[in-house]
């Protein structure tokens, strides 16, 4: 029964995605420069196309109808060779394959103080977090080894504009775990307290998400001494 189930769904994506397509080529003209030029929907001067209750690209719908595969999210997109944004014409198309840098540096904006500031995903302190080299890491740290090289053992990056997601390297500086203490204290960051669920979201997260006990102590406000206290149970026994 579960395979027939399946069987019968596979024919209605199926049917659907045909009755799309004659819907979306419905509004393709193709003209003697070569261009195939959308006549449907537009925002923005870009063709768009209603696909599974979503409004979509024209163009990246008609390359994944010729090519069998989508466009890869986030790290590709597709450069029209003819300059024309309404051509739909795959043959018009490059796809471009987003390197690692320019996936971290388009998601920093530059601020007028002077801060380059991530855009993307932070940690509760304010910290941005990107997967780099396939590793999910601070995006500060990630600035200092693009710009600078490894970043030695045993010591951290510092603010010296003491914000936390500013990824310009000239507001950036190297020391140690006890020059970071320093700092903190020499500019007045207070750590907050923990409660009971930050001591279960914290094992939780060391024992699930593989994440360091550094990167836990920079998003909860603590040390990463008192971390490895929580996570051992020297500290907060009872929970």
């Amino acid at each position: 029964m579960a395979r027939l189930e399946s069987k019968i769904k596979l024919d209605m994506d199926e049917l659907y995605l045909e009755k799309a397509k004659k819907r979306f080529w419905a509004k393709v003209n193709k003209i003697d420069d070569g261009c195939w030029l959308w006549t449907g929907y537009t925002r923005e001067g870009y063709g768009r196309f209603s696909f599974r209750r979503k409004l979509v690209n024209a163009h990246y719908f008609a390359w994944e109808i010729l090519h069998g595969t989508p466009v890869p999210s986030g790290t590709a997109h597709l450069l029209r060779q003819c300059g024309n944004k309404l051509c739909v014409n795959p043959d018009h198309m490059l796809l471009y394959q987003k390197t690692q840098l320019e996936r971290f540096w388009e998601k920093v904006e530059k601020k007028e103080n002077g801060c380059w500031e991530w855009t993307a995903y932070k940690m509760r302190l304010g910290y941005g977090m990107f997967t780099f080299d396939k590793i999910f890491q601070l995006a500060h740290r990630i600035a200092w080894k693009i710009t600078n090289g490894p970043i030695p053992e045993g010591l951290d990056v510092l603010h010296r504009c003491d914000n936390p997601p500013c990824c310009n390297p000239d507001h950036l500086f190297l020391g140690t775990h006890k020059d970071n203490m320093q700092d903190c204290v020499s500019k007045g960051r207070i750590y907050r307290k923990l409660d009971v669920e930050d001591i279960l979201q914290i094992r939780k997260r060391y024992a699930v998400e593989k994440i360091t006990q550094r990167q836990l102590g920079e998003e909860y406000g603590v040390c990463q001494v008192h971390i490895g206290d929580i996570i051992r149970r020297k500290k907060w026994r009872h929970i």
